[in-house]
């Protein structure tokens, strides 16, 4: 060892070592730092693909609630739907009592009519069957004097 005593070349080759420990420790150091970068810069890479999708998705659902409150906006609540059906139904009440208020007006000579033309109808139908019947009963008597005449029973 260049200008140093025995006694201290012990010192000299340790301190060597050392140096050489440190060296070997400084290059690994480089090697984990630089691996740690390249990670690092990996990492930085997938956030900002996470962020753009996070983005991507957040727009999204931005829209949806977008569409969401276009909808609610137009749209009626249960109350109201209910205000409106009942509305419906009365209206559909006050209709029907209305048609067959009308109905009965023009309808009650046409039923009246039918009244009579039925009573009539009937009328003539029994004087017809009465009819038939005296006839039948005439004919009947005629026949059996006829046949006691006949056959002097």
């Amino acid at each position: 060892m260049d200008g140093f005593c025995n006694e201290h070349s012990g010192v000299c080759a340790r301190l060597e070592g050392l140096c050489k420990k440190i060296d070997a420790k400084e290059e690994l150091t480089k090697a984990k730092l630089e691996t740690i970068d390249t990670k690092f810069e990996a990492l930085d890479k997938a956030l900002g693909v996470a962020k753009k999708e996070t983005d991507r998705r957040l727009e999204s659902m931005n829209h949806l609630q977008d569409q969401l409150n276009k909808q609610a906006a137009i749209s009626i609540n249960r109350t109201e739907h209910n205000d409106l059906i009942q509305r419906i139904d009365d209206k559909v009440v006050q209709l029907d009592k209305s048609m067959n208020e009308k109905m009965d007006l023009t309808l009650k000579p046409v039923n009246d009519k039918m009244k009579e033309l039925t009573a009539f109808y009937n009328q003539k139908v029994g004087a017809k069957v009465w009819e038939v019947v005296i006839i039948t009963a005439a004919l009947s008597t005629f026949i059996t004097l006829i046949l006691k005449l006949v056959f002097k029973v």
